[in-house]
């Protein structure tokens, strides 16, 4: 073996891994070899020859590599561990060691695998070195071969050409090439001929070719008029082609060869689908075309004859076959200009099929191309079908033909034939027909034709029998494309004008039919409010039609028809798409796209229903309409498929409007075709249906459990207004009618939109007969036109024609709204009578109508229309005061009994004995006024106000005053509650009235100045009294729950404006003094009900209560809190409780008396304001702040349960009164007492008066501050 490499000792090689190598031998380090191998082994391989080779570890990674990875990385995942085990659970640090030594175990385990197989490994690694070797010495004899055969190629041109020696001799020595072929010679051009020698060989061409017509050839009749000049004959085909021949060739063989030729097949010029299509030649197209044409003038090839057993082949004499070279031309060119016609027809429906006419145009093409099928309108609808201008006799026939236009190539002989068969045709005519060729025919060719077989003669007769194919146009089966123009011209070929002119024709016979049927059904249509219009001149616009008098002429391609009053729809049919397709026309109104798509897709599937489509159209926007006001009118609609109705409430509300009227149906002798082509009836295929087809609920936002109801029937409205609770059953939840009402709107519509209403039925409203007047006026004006009438007959019958036109389904924004409001009182009278029947028959009611119960200045509720159907509630005022007496008790503990009422029963009677009035209940607000807002409810009672000292007459937000009538109204826009709010209003003026009436009472007039009452506004009496001190009254219920009763409010002037009186500066008061006594104040009043024996309290015990204030103000100022307390006992009594057990009663015996006595001995208090015949002894009750919360039975008796020791020091002052009472150090005058006047019930004639008795005294009213002044230097030691 050779050695590939060798290295030198101081030589490191590179592994394959990058890894270099030392002292490697066939893949091992020569230390470990040493050891391994014995020692025989190793002294052979020392002598061998050394054979070096690289190493091929062929992916295999070292051991040593691996086994560090292995313990890297489990060393790794071990002190991860042992980080992350403090942190887990025991169960989940288990789980961890688990599975951390399962992984480390598997993978030792393979590690120890391949420890014990790399022991073996040595002689694997050998063997790939060897395998490497040999691969490498492969490879390089393969490169080696391949490098020899690559110099065998390209080593012969390398190789130098020999040299041209003979031509260079000769060019060298005679200068010229003479080597050229002698053939160049025949091709150099002969001369020119002379003008004289053309027209001479043209004069003999053209005698050649007239006696070759004259003795062979037979010409086809479209080719007998020809031209010959120039030596050619000319042939020239109408709107087919033109085409020059000429004879070249020996004189015994002469043949016709083409000059010239022009097709004259041509498109549509300026621009539709023909100048999509380019059908121009080219070069090429048109040198093929010749060369085709060419053919058909060589003569054919003869057929050897056949030979039979009596005559041989050599003996048969051979007859020419038979042949007209111009015949079969003009076959060729002919049958190409109709396939060509064809074809650019073809091209031109494709291009429109796929543009213009996407959709609508379907075009095909047979196998044979000999036969065009354009179907237009995408196959047709049901209308198209059933108004297809062709008769057919079934409607599978029309549906397939009706809309299919035809081109095709057809054979005359056949049409000829007609149903004669082929033989019995040519027997027939063979004889004639031939006879007449021979005729026609040259010399020479007629003596041909005369020598042919009987049994050729057929042949002859039908190759030279024109015409013989052409084109035909059908639609439908039918050639009458109904107009006298030219649609099919091959020079001017143009498929989107047959196409128009076929689409436009059928939409007008579909427009003629519709016309034709609505004409038939006229009496159903103006019964239903629907009306046929034309237009009355072409410059008139659309919206000014007349009613058409006259059978519609079939080329008005657009039908007009009047819907609404002065609104119109055209129907017209679509020329591209073939359905019938209506707009809105006239005056600027547009109803949108999605009714009147719905009424083209109806009209378009049933044509022959149109009438009840259009009574659908119109009823739809009827409904649109009333939806559209009622929203603007805050009416939320809803679809009676949305109302989850029960069936008998169904029934109930729907059962008596009248049925559906039908139109008559037409006759068989309006259409078209012998068998009546319809659709099927609508109404048999669909069942009865539950509501209305056209019907709206529409729910007031205001009364959400009440719907107005309004359904189209018979072109009229049926109203109904009805209310719906919700029930909820196993089935789920559903609704049930509680109350209907069916609402008479005639008399509000009549109204509105008639003007032949009733004009004096209201004599006494100036203001509604000038509104109808001008109603009248305006409905009687005649609308301007352009055409001109030709008489004053002729302009009256006009305006009186338009002055009836009055739409039975007229509806606008006014008439919405009335019915709106008529609805909404009808409501709120069902809703007050609700309200009134709660009251289980204490409140007694009677209806009276409305118009009986209004006053002259209610000029806006007189003018409603609907004024005559509304009623007032009218409730007397006896039967309110004796609700409200009944209902004031006391329900915040226990439940209203008879003993619970405010026990006022004597002055109630009294007052019920003056009571002879109603209060009137009637609904307002909107329904009156018919603008936005919601309803609401107003009471009326009669007020005498002039007995009252009212601040104004705008007393509330929702009560109001009438000066000139003396009506007082109570406004309510919460319906629901509108009676309990009224009786509470109505009992709170009532009673505060009663107060109000008893200021002008001459016993107030003795207080002058110091008794001033503001003006009064029924909510709340106010009064100052003793110039600093206000009080004010109102009928409210403290609590709820509390019975309604007088409140009373004791304030001073200082808590309200910013400038103190000066008497309330020079005593210091910061408080009402009757503060104290508030609750027996109101007591007192609510007991009496009398504002006289009130105020007269108030100024009887402002004395006592005003010193009692000073007292209390003096030692709080002198740090003294606590010292005093004063615990009223009564209006007129109160004890004085000293910071000791200690106590003083001081009390009025009578109006100008003081009682001052220990309250150690028990002294008897008799009240002298009491009922004084009462023997048993009154408990006087604690003090209780009015602003503290009122609980019945919680209040601690405080004075009751504390038990006071005698008061010495008052004894000690008792034997000292004559000194310190009536001295004048103690006395006060007038300056320090303002509360005292000389004209008061308390000043004393004869002076002050004092009276000792054992534990207290008696003394004058007067001395009053002096009493608690020396009361309060008492100490309590």
């Amino acid at each position: 073996m050779q050695t590939i490499s060798q290295t030198k000792h101081n030589q490191e090689t590179t592994e394959t891994n990058g890894h270099v190598k030392q002292d490697h031998k066939n893949g091992k380090k020569a230390e470990v070899l040493t050891e391994i191998l014995p020692h025989s082994e190793q002294t052979q391989i020392d002598h061998a020859d050394k054979v070096v080779l690289p190493v091929e570890m062929a992916s295999m990674v070292p051991l040593r590599v691996l086994i560090g990875k292995m313990v890297r990385k489990s060393h790794a995942d071990l002190m991860t561990l042992t980080d992350t085990l403090p942190s887990m659970s025991d169960v989940e640090r288990k789980r961890q060691i688990l599975n951390f030594a399962t992984f480390a175990r598997k993978q030792f385990l393979k590690l120890s695998v391949l420890v014990k197989w790399a022991e073996n490994a040595n002689d694997i690694q050998m063997c790939q070195n060897i395998m490497a070797h040999l691969a490498n010495q492969n490879k390089i004899f393969q490169d080696t071969s391949d490098y020899l055969h690559k110099i065998h190629v390209e080593l012969p041109a390398a190789r130098t050409r020999n040299y041209d020696v003979k031509t260079a001799v000769d060019v060298l020595t005679t200068g010229t090439y003479q080597r050229m072929p002698t053939k160049i010679k025949d091709m150099v051009p002969p001369a020119c001929l002379t003008d004289e020698e053309v027209l001479e060989t043209f004069q003999k061409m053209n005698d050649v070719i007239r006696v070759r017509l004259l003795t062979t050839e037979v010409l086809p009749s479209p080719m007998l008029d020809h031209r010959i000049e120039n030596g050619r004959i000319y042939f020239s085909i109408e709107n087919e082609f033109k085409v020059s021949l000429t004879l070249m060739g020996p004189s015994n063989a002469r043949q016709w060869w083409i000059v010239s030729l022009d097709v004259l097949v041509q498109t549509a010029e300026g621009g539709g689908g023909a100048a999509d299509v380019d059908i121009s030649f080219n070069d090429m197209q048109q040198q093929h075309l010749r060369s085709n044409a060419q053919r058909q003038l060589a003569p054919p090839t003869p057929l050897p004859p056949k030979p039979t057993e009596d005559a041989p082949v050599e003996t048969i004499e051979q007859k020419p076959p038979l042949f007209f070279p111009i015949v079969n031309l003009y076959d060729y060119l002919h049958m190409f200009c109709l396939n060509m016609q064809l074809e650019i027809v073809y091209m031109q429906a494709a291009m429109l099929a796929r543009t213009r006419w996407v959709n609508q145009l379907k075009v095909h093409m047979d196998s044979a191309r000999t036969k065009l099928t354009l179907s237009y309108w995408g196959g047709g609808s049901p209308a198209a079908h059933w108004a297809c201008p062709q008769p057919f006799t079934t409607v599978e026939e029309s549906q397939a033909k009706s809309t299919v236009i035809e081109i095709m190539m057809s054979n005359e002989d056949e049409k000829r034939r007609g149903k004669l068969s082929q033989n019995d045709y040519m027997v027939a005519t063979i004889r004639d027909e031939f006879k007449g060729l021979i005729q026609k025919a040259g010399i020479g060719a007629s003596v041909a034709l005369a020598d042919i077989n009987a049994s050729d003669r057929p042949k002859v007769v039908s190759a030279l029998k024109y015409p013989k194919t052409q084109l035909d146009l059908k639609w439908g089966d039918c050639t009458d494309l109904h107009t006298k123009d030219v649609l099919f011209n091959p020079t001017d070929l143009s498929a989107e004008r047959l196409l128009l002119h076929v689409t436009r024709y059928h939409g007008e016979c579909i427009i003629e039919k519709i016309r034709k049927v609505l004409k038939y059904q006229e009496k159903f249509l103006e019964e239903n409010g629907l009306h046929l219009a034309i237009e009355t001149n072409d410059d008139v616009p659309i919206g000014d039609v007349k009613l058409e008098d006259e059978q519609p002429k079939a080329e008005d391609s657009t039908l007009i028809v009047r819907y609404r009053h002065e609104r119109y729809i055209s129907i017209d049919v679509d020329t591209r798409t073939g359905l019938v397709r209506i707009c809105e026309v006239g005056h600027g109104y547009g109803e949108g796209d999605v009714k009147l798509k719905n009424l083209e897709e109806k009209i378009n599937n049933d044509p022959i229903n149109t009438a009840q489509h259009l009574l659908w159209l119109r009823s739809e926007i009827v409904v649109r309409e009333i939806v559209s006001l009622a929203k603007q009118l805050r009416l939320q609609p809803y679809h009676p498929a949305q109302m989850n109705l029960r069936p008998d409430d169904i029934a109930k509300l729907f059962s008596d409007i009248p049925p559906m009227s039908s139109p008559k149906q037409p006759e068989p002798d309006i259409h078209y075709s012998p068998k009546k082509i319809t659709s099927t009836d609508t109404k048999s295929n669909t069942s009865k249906q539950i509501y209305p087809t056209h019907c709206i609920f529409l729910q007031f936002l205001q009364f959400e459990d009440w719907y107005f109801v309004v359904a189209i029937v018979n072109d009229e409205f049926q109203a109904w207004l009805c209310c719906l609770s919700k029930v909820y059953d196993q089935n789920g939840l559903y609704q049930t009618i509680t109350d209907l009402i069916h609402i008479d709107y005639k008399d509000i519509w009549s109204e509105q939109f008639y003007e032949d209403n009733d004009i004096d039925s209201d004599v006494n409203n100036e203001t509604r007969k000038r509104r109808r007047e001008q109603l009248v006026k305006n409905q009687t004006k005649i609308l301007k036109r352009r055409k001109t009438l030709t008489s004053l007959d002729e302009l009256l019958t006009a305006s009186a024609k338009n002055s009836r036109e009055i739409d039975n389904l007229s509806i606008n924004l006014r008439f919405m709204a009335k019915l709106d409001s008529l609805c909404r009182a009808f409501i709120t009278n069902k809703k007050i009578e609700f309200q009134l029947q709660q009251h289980r028959g204490a409140l007694n009611y009677r209806m009276r109508p409305l118009l009986k119960c209004l006053s002259d200045a209610d000029v806006q509720v007189m003018n409603h229309p609907g004024v005559d159907h509304m009623e007032v509630i009218c409730v007397p005022q006896k039967d309110l005061f004796t609700v409200c007496a009944q209902g004031n008790v006391d329900i915040s503990n226990t439940a209203p009994s008879k003993d619970s009422t405010l026990k006022i029963t004597p002055w109630a009677e009294k007052q019920l004995s003056q009571m002879h009035n109603d209060i009137l209940i009637r609904a307002s607000g909107r329904w009156t006024t018919g603008r936005r807002g919601d309803c609401h409810v107003v009471f009326q009672d009669r007020f005498n106000w002039k007995r009252v000292p009212l601040k104004s007459f705008y007393i509330n937000d929702h009560i109001s005053l009438d000066k000139t009538t003396g009506v007082m109204s109570f406004t309510y826009a919460q319906i629901d509650m509108c009676v309990d709010r009224f009786l509470i209003d109505w009992e709170r003026i009532f009673m505060m009235t009663n107060l109000a009436r008893q200021i002008p009472s001459r016993w107030l007039k003795k207080y002058k100045e110091d008794l001033k009452f503001e003006p009064f506004d029924t909510q709340e009496l106010r009064f100052i009294y003793a110039k600093a001190f206000i009080c004010s009254i109102r009928w409210d219920s403290p609590e709820k729950g509390r019975p309604r009763q007088y409140l009373i409010d004791l304030t001073m002037p200082t808590q309200q404006s910013k400038k103190p009186s000066p008497v309330i500066l020079r005593l210091s008061l910061s408080r009402n003094p009757h503060i104290r006594v508030a609750t027996y104040l109101q007591n007192i009043l609510n007991e009496k009900l009398d504002l006289i024996y009130f105020i007269q309290v108030l100024f009887q015990t402002l004395p006592l209560m005003a010193g009692l204030e000073e007292i209390e103000v003096a030692c709080t100022q002198n740090g003294e809190i606590g010292k005093i307390s004063v615990i009223p006992r009564a209006v007129d009594s109160v004890r004085i409780v000293y910071s000791s057990m200690h106590a003083l009663d001081i009390r009025f015996t009578d109006a100008s008396t003081l009682c001052v006595s220990d309250a150690a001995y028990h002294s008897i208090f008799y009240s002298t304001l009491g009922n004084k015949k009462t023997e048993r002894l009154v408990v006087p009750q604690p003090y209780l702040s009015p602003l503290a919360p009122y609980t019945v039975n919680q209040a601690i008796k405080v004075t009751q349960q504390l038990v006071f020791a005698p008061f010495a020091q008052f004894d000690k002052l008792l034997e000292t009164l004559d000194q310190w009472i009536f001295s004048k150090d103690m006395c006060s005058d007038e300056q320090d007492n303002p509360w005292y006047v000389s004209d008061h019930s308390w000043a004393e004639e004869d002076g002050p008066r004092a009276l000792p008795f054992p534990h207290g005294f008696h003394c004058s009213a007067s001395l009053c501050r002096t009493v608690l002044r020396q009361l309060q230097k008492l100490d309590d030691i």
